[in-house]
């Protein structure tokens, strides 16, 4: 395995990938459990990458598990967090649409194309909808860790559905790496969060 950049993007994802799970070990923090698992498995599914890389066998499993493992936490983690009821029908809504399609996909094509754009979608709006939610319950102008972190996924989901749209063109230039430093760097902004938190947190 060459060291080419887009491989030390790999390794600069895998490493931000890990700082957040060190944080909350070293800090003592309990936080949510279903944020805590895509952490978990997005980390697991970074360092599968760079053993499929270094050995060159097929990694569509370990991607499309970890698909399905984001559809599912990241939906529930804002189920979680969501205290408008009127608004966690959106939720329920999106995460339907995204499973739906994954799944479908899954079972016509063998993989999935479309499903990603959905997923990414989603996972654009369901930020906003914690944002409309905390407008219209939470008088507070108090930056939280909660909304760091939701501020990450919506970095990072946004700048990823943006990079769809040129996702032929960056394969055929090789820049797809530009998506491993966007994520990781999403990745130590939620470490951040982690840091701040306060140990009576309840999130």
């Amino acid at each position: 395995m060459t060291f080419d950049i887009k491989t030390v993007s790999l390794f600069f994802q895998l490493v931000a990938g890990f700082l957040p799970l060190v944080v909350l070990i070293y800090k003592k923090h309990k936080f949510n459990l279903e944020f805590v698992f895509y952490l978990s498995i997005s980390f697991i599914s970074t360092l599968g990458l760079i053993f499929s890389k270094f050995y060159d066998f097929n990694n569509s499993l370990i991607f499309y598990t970890f698909q399905l493992s984001t559809i599912v936490s990241l939906s529930v983690f804002y189920f979680r967090i969501i205290k408008n009821k009127n608004l966690l029908y959106f939720i329920v809504l999106l995460f339907i649409a995204c499973i739906s399609s994954f799944i479908i996909e899954m079972i016509k094509l063998g993989y999935t194309e479309y499903s990603l754009i959905i997923e990414n979608i989603t996972f654009v709006f369901c930020p906003i909808i914690y944002f409309v939610d905390l407008i219209s319950n939470d008088k507070s102008t108090d930056i939280n860790s909660l909304q760091i972190i939701n501020t990450s996924i919506l970095f990072y989901k946004s700048s990823t559905f943006i990079l769809f749209y040129f996702i032929i063109s960056l394969m055929h230039q090789n820049l797809w790496f530009i998506h491993n430093f966007i994520e990781g760097s999403s990745k130590l902004l939620i470490a951040y969060a982690f840091w701040k938190l306060p140990k009576t947190s309840h999130y």
